[in-house]
């Protein structure tokens, strides 16, 4: 049988959550699903899946070294066989229901993309082990020039319909490829996104797991070096007109970016939750309902408070 949806799960030397990943793949229900693992050059994770996931149809790739997310990513999509495609890294976590309540928002507006609310944890979240309880949400309506500031579309909520050969992510980048992607998507394909407005998704933030944007001192001061110019990469790319919405949504982004820099040569605190908290003001400014009177201050409380 066909599946419904193919989840695409790049993975490298993570097997304990890897096993959880795919656990909450397979308490998905309402629609058929396929799990398309790519092993992107890491230990062998066959016996994770065999144990784990014994009802879950799953589809290893193993790329012989590691080629990073984008190109992982890019393998599964070239084997999913669904009528539609979902992401799930390795260390985050499907909530039940999320894959039917996305198809069936697809299926009834005939859209191309749609996004669930997506919770950001910093703490490891069990689906069957209750409620989540997040600080911080993506949970944006789509809105077109907003996105051409900065990405408050994370790959984990995304259901689309299965792409297109030409569309695949950018195996150059080394973040914020999914954001290339949905803005490739935007205007190369025409693509249709909708928001479906209920938490769905877990995006973990630990401070225990290896990712770009967690640490403190050197190693934020690393992922922020890294994001930004990736940032200045992809608006030379996507160019917006200048006076625009859009164009002064970016320049606050790069002003965060400063203020950023300035803590953290003084020594200072950068919280981990720094870009939730900016890409909400900023999608505020560019959509209207946050002004620009306070606004460098904001930003400096958003990149600087203490997370509880």
């Amino acid at each position: 049988m066909t599946p419904t949806v193919s989840v695409i799960v790049p993975t490298f030397n993570r097997p304990h959550l890897l096993a959880e990943a795919l656990a909450s793949v397979a308490a998905q229900t309402g629609v058929e699903v396929e799990a398309v693992v790519v092993n992107d050059g890491g230990q062998d994770v066959k016996p994770v899946i065999e144990q784990a996931t014994p009802s879950l149809e799953t589809r290893l790739i193993t790329l012989e070294a590691n080629q990073g997310l984008p190109a992982a990513r890019n393998a599964a999509l070239d084997a999913a066989a669904g009528e539609y495609v979902a992401f799930l890294d390795d260390d985050d976590v499907f909530l039940p229901g999320h894959l039917a309540t996305a198809v069936a928002v697809l299926r009834a507006a005939g859209v191309d993309v749609a996004y669930t609310s997506c919770s950001v944890s910093p703490r490891r979240v069990t689906p069957s082990r209750g409620p989540v309880h997040a600080d911080h949400v993506f949970d944006f309506p789509f809105h077109a020039e907003a996105l051409h500031v900065a990405n408050y579309i994370p790959v984990t909520p995304v259901v689309a319909r299965n792409l297109p050969a030409d569309a695949r992510f950018d195996e150059t980048l080394p973040v914020e490829e999914d954001w290339d992607m949905w803005l490739r998507l935007h205007h190369h394909h025409a693509a249709q996104f909708v928001h479906v407005p209920k938490e769905t998704v877990v995006y973990h933030r630990v401070a225990d797991t290896a990712s770009m944007t967690n640490g403190t001192g050197a190693g934020v001061g690393a992922a922020l070096t890294v994001f930004r110019s990736t940032h200045h990469q992809l608006m030379t790319r996507w160019p917006v007109p200048a006076g625009g919405a859009a164009d002064l949504g970016r320049r606050y982004l790069l002003a965060a970016y400063a203020i950023a820099d300035e803590e953290l040569a003084a020594g200072r605190h950068v919280s981990p939750f720094y870009y939730e908290r900016v890409i909400r003001l900023l999608y505020g400014l560019v959509t209207g309902t946050v002004g620009e009177a306070g606004l460098r201050d904001r930003l400096a409380d958003a990149v600087t408070r203490e997370d509880s």
